[in-house]
C-alpha cells in the first residue's frame, strides 16, 4: 500500500488535502497582500522583464515548498538576471496563473532537512536511523500535522504540473542559468539554436565560434575551459581531459608575459624587472591541477602532440617539460613548488632568448 493509503487507514487520520491545509493554514486571504516595500536599487544594472526565460528562472528556484516573501528576501538574481522587480507579485502570478500550487504533505514533507526529520520523529516518538527517504516516509506514515505546523507555519507553494511541463519545455533555460560562468545569454542562445541540434551541440558552437574570433589567448584560454565543462557534462571524459590540457598548455606558456616585452624594450623595466615578471606571466591554478588525475584512465601522450600543434608567439614550457608535468600530476607526484621552480628557470631562459638578453 502506498502512503496515502497509509494515511486513508488510519482511524483518526485526515485526508493529504485536509493535512496539508492543516499544516499550510491555507485561507483565501493569504494570496491577496501587497508588498509596499521600497528597495534601493541601481536601475542600469537591471534588464528589462526577461520573458519565458525569467518565468523559467523564477519556477525553477520556487518549485519546491516556498512561501510568498517580502520583495528583499527574495535571490537578487530574479531582479537583476530576469528583471523581475517585484518578486512577491510574481510569486502570486504564478500562482494566479496555475504554475505554482499550496504544496502537498509530501512536498512539504519531503523539503525538511534531515535534522528537523529528527526532531520531529523524537516527537513522535518513533525511530531517527536510516536515510532521509526513510526518515519522510515515518512522518507521513502517521497524522504529524500538528507537530508539522510548527515548523512549517506559512502557507507554501510547489511547482505545479502545468509548472513542471513548461519547465520541460524550457530546460535549457535553466542549464544556461547553472552556467553563466560560460557568458552565453539565453538571446545569444536561441538566436543560434536550431531543431536539430542539442543543447550541447548549440553551446559548442557558440564557443567554438568564439575561439577563431577571439583576440586575446586569455580570453580563448576561458573558452577552453568552457568546453571541458561542457564535455564533462555530456560524458565525454576524453575530449575533456584534453580540452582541460589546453588550458595548462597557455597557463604555463608564459604567453601573458609578452604585454611586458615594450616597457623592456622601451627602457621602463631594466634586466631583472622584466625577468621576474614569472609570476604575473605563469599561472598554475589549483583547479585546473586536481581534475586532471581524474581522468588517468583516458589520457594518453598523444593529447599533448596533438595541443603543441597550437603554436603561440612565445612558449616557455616545452614539450617534454610539459609531459613530466602531466605524468607527474596523472600519477600522483606532482609539487607545486618543484615544477614552478622549473617552469620559471625555463620562462627565464627562453625570454633571454627571445629578447636577445645578455
Amino acid at each position: 500500500m502506498g502512503i496515502l493509503s497509509k494515511l486513508f487507514k488510519k482511524k483518526e487520520a485526515v485526508t493529504a488535502d485536509r493535512f496539508a491545509n492543516k499544516v499550510n493554514n491555507t485561507n483565501s486571504k493569504s494570496l491577496s497582500f501587497k508588498v509596499k516595500e521600497k528597495v534601493s536599487v541601481d536601475e542600469s544594472e537591471i534588464p528589462e522583464y526577461q520573458g519565458d526565460y525569467a518565468k523559467a528562472i523564477f519556477l525553477y528556484a520556487m518549485s519546491k515548498p516556498s512561501p510568498i516573501k517580502r520583495n528583499s528576501d527574495y535571490v537578487k538574481y530574479f531582479l537583476y538576471e530576469c528583471g523581475i522587480r517585484e518578486p512577491a507579485k510574481y510569486h502570486k502570478q504564478m500562482i494566479d496563473e496555475g504554475y505554482l500550487e499550496a504544496s502537498k504533505i509530501e512536498a512539504i514533507v519531503q523539503a525538511l532537512k534531515v535534522d528537523t526529520l529528527k526532531i520531529i520523529l523524537k516527537k513522535l516518538n518513533l525511530p531517527v536511523s536510516g536515510k532521509k527517504a526513510i526518515l519522510v516516509k515515518r512522518v507521513l506514515d502517521v497524522d504529524s500535522a500538528d507537530i508539522l505546523k510548527e515548523y512549517c507555519d506559512n502557507q507554501t507553494y510547489s511547482i505545479s504540473e502545468k509548472g513542471k511541463i513548461f519547465l520541460k519545455q524550457h530546460d535549457d533555460y535553466i542549464k544556461i542559468h547553472k552556467n553563466q560562468n560560460w557568458g552565453i545569454s539565453w538571446k545569444e542562445y536561441d538566436s543560434c539554436k536550431q531543431p536539430e541540434y542539442s543543447f550541447y551541440d548549440t553551446i559548442w558552437g557558440i564557443l567554438n565560434k568564439r575561439i577563431t574570433q577571439e583576440r586575446t589567448l586569455g580570453l580563448m584560454r576561458n573558452d577552453y575551459y568552457n568546453m571541458y565543462e561542457v564535455l564533462c557534462q555530456e560524458g565525454k571524459r576524453k575530449a575533456a581531459i584534453e580540452m582541460l590540457l589546453r588550458v595548462l598548455y597557455l597557463d604555463l606558456s608564459g604567453v601573458d608575459g609578452i604585454q611586458y616585452w615594450d616597457l623592456y624594450r622601451g627602457g621602463v623595466y631594466s634586466k631583472k624587472e622584466i625577468l621576474d615578471t614569472y609570476d604575473v606571466a605563469v599561472m598554475v591554478a589549483p583547479g585546473i591541477i586536481r581534475p586532471i588525475e581524474k581522468f588517468k584512465d583516458v589520457y594518453d601522450d598523444g593529447m599533448i602532440e596533438r595541443i603543441y600543434q597550437l603554436k603561440l608567439q612565445f612558449c616557455c614550457c616545452d614539450k617534454k617539460l610539459f609531459l613530466n608535468i602531466v605524468h607527474s600530476i596523472i600519477d600522483g607526484t606532482y609539487d607545486e613548488e618543484t615544477v614552478k621552480e622549473k617552469v620559471k628557470v625555463a620562462y627565464r631562459r627562453a625570454l633571454k632568448e627571445k629578447l636577445n638578453i645578455k
